[in-house]
């Protein structure tokens, strides 16, 4: 298609001395820019002015004047720019309509214009000398010759003004877009090259430190299981770990992530308790960074989760747990009828009552809470791509607008969490706790005791925010949802696959009722060492926590090794994998609770991690263990539970989500015992 194009002067920067006077005697004029008609097609420009003067000025010897009254044709080739010659050939007029121009000449263009004289109605003529570049890139550059005559300098108040003006031919673009394709495979084979030594780079971090792992794959190292939903992460370290189980640690790249896995009990020992200080901060997880939840108790960090965590502690203590239970007694006694019951849905439902009479309420909307807890914590494929994408490349997820929690359930979510703190006039111990840091405003800590650093001296303190208040209420929430929920879903599933198990846990429990007159109490179920041992091994064999980890907050060095931990650097303890060693637990996946009763406590301490261990251990353990006693035993005393030819078997245990859970629907039959009644 023809094309045009306007062609503007450019004005000397620097004006000569007459200059002024010429403007002075000049009038006023209306001056059009010039229009050059440029037609394109994919092998020549065709440039249609009269009178146009063509001078090469770059090769004086070979100086020509050529007058072209009608067409000046610039040829330009598909197979290259211009002629390879090195010497301009231009013709006159008489023998073509054709320049051939090499690259690098610099022409000069006289161009006649004619000026309309608004003032007078007149027309004045007069010659514009412009300079074209031949650039490498077949690109034409136009410019105010130097020499051109004082006289007939036009001012930029009178005459439109550009620099420059560069014309590229169709033919010149088709051009540089097929070399660019031709360039393509070389470009991506530099590329690659690139990035396999990028790569092989970042993969010699722990053959530099001398700790023994699997050779990684490009780009995903160790990780392409986990990202294809094939394995949990907990289920990739423990891949690794039965091959390097005798070994103190091993490593693991999470892309070009380097994790030290410590399989050493005096290890753990040392990045849990010992030296606790040098490992006192999670990794950053995957919660959105400007979201409350961000500042629940699991992810924060530093002295400002150690000042939270001590004002917390005080909402666990025996009196608390006691006051506690009798709400749950009040408020939240769980309710069975004899028949068939999926038993993960009804313990949720449970689970729901009894945190909320914790915060001392209700939650109304609770069939919506547990849709949105469902929908963000059992996840699809789709869903554990997002969520490897948010773990591992946090900046891109945040630059797309990805989050953990949607829109709608983080709104459920804060509304719930509020309606809990408010507590409809009601008290509860950890909601006064909460008030009572609201109510002071800042939280300080002081003394080696509470300073991540150890600095004794120093005093901090940390604002009270509504945001951070709202995200330790959160944690519990959470915690009481879905990790406990979770564990007494496992340990349900035992009691019912295992009758002995069954039969000798309501001995206990009925027992331990007739000393209390039949009375439940917080007391009767402190008592119940056999169902303890049945919760220590549901939850050594199905941990909803698979694994803990941590994030170096200093410069460390293994004590007896020659491994240097770098501050920021991620250690894993593969806590599923030391459960179910045989060295700690003999027949290791087998259920037997009687074990528990010979297990020496300091071993038991570093390879049963279901609720962590050391200052990070999980908060509300004590609160949980009350839970699934009063719940299972009280189920126990009024029903036998079997396994429903509905469920498939086994059930088996799925870490993708956030927590671990039963991998599919279990039913069980309740069958009254004698005449206790339909409900607990």
């Amino acid at each position: 298609m023809p094309r045009r194009t306007r062609l503007c002067a450019h004005t000397r920067k620097s004006q000569p001395p007459n200059f002024q006077q010429h403007v002075l005697k000049a009038p006023r004029l209306n001056v059009q820019p010039l229009e050059l008609p440029l037609h394109f097609n994919d092998s020549m420009i065709t440039v249609h002015h009269s009178s146009i003067t063509l001078v090469d000025v770059n090769r004086r010897d070979t100086m020509k004047k050529v007058n072209i009254n009608v067409n000046l044709l610039v040829e330009n080739t598909i197979q290259g720019v211009f002629p390879p010659t090195n010497k301009p050939v231009i013709y006159d007029h008489e023998d073509s309509n054709i320049a051939r121009i090499a690259t690098g000449d610099i022409l000069r263009i006289t161009i006649n214009l004619e000026i309309n004289n608004s003032a007078s109605h007149g027309k004045s003529s007069l010659d514009y000398i412009v300079t074209m570049q031949i650039h490498e890139s077949n690109i034409y550059e136009l410019r105010l010759y130097e020499k051109t005559v004082d006289g007939f300098q036009l001012n930029h108040f009178y005459f439109p003004i550009m620099q420059h003006v560069r014309f590229i031919s169709t033919a010149i673009l088709l051009k540089l877009v097929t070399e660019s394709l031709e360039m393509i495979p070389l470009l991506i084979f530099v590329a690659a090259v690139l990035f396999l030594v990028y790569d092989r780079l970042k993969f010699r971090h722990f053959a530099l430190k001398g700790v023994q792992h699997q050779n990684p794959l490009p780009f995903f190292g160790h990780y392409l299981p986990v990202v294809l939903g094939r394995k949990a992460p907990g289920e990739l370290y423990d891949c690794h770990y039965q091959k390097y189980k005798d070994l103190p640690y091993f490593g693991v790249y999470e892309y070009h992530r380097p994790v030290l896995v410590v399989n050493d009990l005096s290890l753990v020992e040392h990045i849990l308790v010992k030296d606790f200080s040098s490992f006192a901060n999670h990794p950053r997880w995957v919660i959105d960074e400007d979201s409350y939840l961000n500042l629940m108790t699991l992810n924060l960090r530093g002295n400002l989760w150690r000042a939270t965590r001590y004002k917390l502690t005080a909402s666990f203590t025996t009196s608390k747990m006691q006051s506690a239970f009798e709400r749950i007694l009040q408020k939240a006694t769980p309710v069975f009828k004899e028949g068939e019951v999926e038993i993960q849905e009804k313990i949720n439902s449970i689970a729901a009552d009894i945190i909320a009479s914790y915060f001392g309420a209700t939650i109304q909307n609770k069939d919506a809470f547990a849709q949105a807890m469902h929908e963000q914590t059992h996840f699809t494929a789709l869903r554990h791509l997002e969520i490897q994408f948010l773990e591992h490349f946090p900046k891109l997820a945040y630059w797309t607008g990805m989050k953990l929690f949607h829109e709608r359930i983080n709104k459920l979510m804060k509304e719930t969490t509020r309606l809990l703190l408010s507590g409809c006039g009601s008290t509860s111990e950890l909601r006064t706790i909460l008030e009572d840091m609201k109510g002071e405003g800042v939280l300080k800590m002081k003394g080696k005791d509470f300073d991540i650093n150890g600095n004794s001296g120093v005093e901090h303190v940390f604002e009270a925010t509504d945001e951070l208040l709202l995200g330790q209420a959160a944690q519990f929430l959470f915690a009481g949802l879905d990790a406990t929920a979770n564990t007494m879903g496992f340990l349900v599933y035992e009691m019912a696959v295992n009758a002995d198990v069954q039969q000798k846990v309501r001995e206990e429990a009925v027992a331990a009722l007739k000393r209390n007159n039949g009375v439940w109490s917080y007391e009767v179920t402190q008592s119940l060492q056999y169902l303890q041992y049945c919760i220590n091994e549901s939850t050594r064999l199905h941990s909803v926590k698979p694994f803990l980890f941590r994030e170096a907050t200093r410069d460390y060095k293994f004590p007896g090794t020659d491994v240097q931990i770098k501050i920021g650097d991620k250690i894993v303890i593969p806590a599923i994998s030391l459960q179910t060693d045989p060295r700690y637990y003999p027949e290791p996946l087998a259920f037997k609770p009687e074990r528990w009763s010979q297990i020496d406590k300091e071993k038991k301490n570093y390879s049963w991690l279901p609720f962590g261990e050391g200052p990070r251990q999980c908060l509300g353990m004590r609160f949980a263990f009350m839970e699934m006693k009063f719940v299972v035993a009280k189920l126990l005393t009024e029903f036998e539970i079997s396994i429903s030819e509905r469920t498939e078997m086994p059930a088996g245990h799925v870490i993708l989500g956030i927590v671990g859970r039963l991998d599919r629907p279990v039913y069980i039959h309740l069958k009254k015992i004698g005449n206790q009644g339909n409900s607990l």
